[in-house]
């Protein structure tokens, strides 16, 4: 078969504050919220582009934009808006 839309979602969130947030959640959320989003749309786009077309839709969050008061999720947040 062919790829011809890829829609990416995944996330994570520790649900923690900034000042009490591990450095290894912070690296998990950015890991799977960034790191894992290029490495999709990468792979997806070997294939598009090998056939000339295709589709990649990227979902992101609110949480790009607002904090989502009370909810402390730092990490979450800037791994969104990144």
């Amino acid at each position: 078969g062919h790829l011809d839309i890829a829609v990416n979602n995944a996330g994570v969130n520790k649900n923690s504050a900034a000042e009490d947030t591990p450095v290894s959640d912070w690296d998990v959320t950015f890991s799977l919220n960034t790191r894992g989003t290029f490495l999709c749309c990468q792979h997806e786009a070997r294939h598009m582009l090998s056939r000339g077309k295709g589709k990649i839709i990227n979902t992101a969050s609110m949480a790009s934009l607002l904090v989502p008061h009370p909810q402390k999720q730092a990490a979450y947040n800037a791994s969104k808006a990144a």
